[in-house]
């Protein structure tokens, strides 16, 4: 089985410290922004796993943080399995995000593959109920950024 890993990339910081992301395909062509997700007949088509979802871009959501309790986590669809990326997320972030995910999951193929394992922020791998997103603070910072792990 072929896992098309999707990171969460700081793109921008905003005025008060904290980022914004971007999700963007990683793995054997597999993009967010609409390139693939080609039909399995055609002869150059990818692998089931492969195949990303047709919506355009993923939208931008901020991250930023000034404690654990500012942070929660969503789950993003990153293949046509049904493989979920963790994205730590700021707390006002959770109504955007669940109505661009739910628009997401729509336009996504649907192939016979399983689904991997669920993928956190760090590349640590588990069951969703296991996760842990924090709000990651460096040099002694006011703000950080929301980030999931497994561990």
């Amino acid at each position: 089985m072929r896992f098309c890993h999707v990171l969460g990339l700081v793109s921008a910081i905003t005025a008060c410290g904290g980022s914004e992301f971007t999700l963007r395909g990683s793995d054997a062509g597999t993009t967010t922004d609409g390139a693939n997700g080609k039909d399995s007949s055609s002869a150059d088509a990818k692998p089931e796993a492969a195949r990303g979802c047709t919506a355009g871009s993923f939208p931008t959501f901020t991250d930023a943080c000034t404690n654990d309790l500012s942070c929660i986590y969503k789950l993003h669809q990153i293949n046509c399995c049904g493989s979920k990326e963790a994205i730590g997320l700021n707390h006002d972030e959770f109504t955007p995000f669940d109505t661009a995910e739910a628009a997401w999951e729509a336009s996504c193929p649907s192939c016979s593959c399983p689904p991997a394992a669920t993928v956190a922020q760090d590349g640590t791998m588990g069951n969703p109920t296991n996760l842990k997103v924090t709000c990651q603070k460096t040099g002694g910072a006011m703000i950080g950024v929301c980030r999931t792990t497994f561990n």
